[in-house]
């Protein structure tokens, strides 16, 4: 950075200030990140429960049992 900001006139005096400090702070940063990711987690939570399929057969009370069988 120059020390003049003006160099037309010739004067000695300094230009404005300029802070070179970035827009995002530290706490702005975790303020953000910890709001996406409490907003992560119920979005998954949705996600999943938008997912879970019914079943397609039913017992009926009064017919033949559904048989399953679970041997390999």
């Amino acid at each position: 950075m120059e020390a003049f900001f003006d160099t037309n006139n010739n004067n000695s005096t300094f230009g404005p200030a300029w802070d070179c400090v970035g827009f995002f702070t530290v706490p702005i940063w975790a303020g953000l990140l910890t709001t996406l990711l409490l907003l992560l987690i119920p979005c998954i939570g949705l996600y999943m429960l938008s997912d879970i399929k019914t079943m397609d057969r039913f017992d009926d009370p009064k017919g033949q049992p559904i048989m399953v069988p679970n041997t390999e």
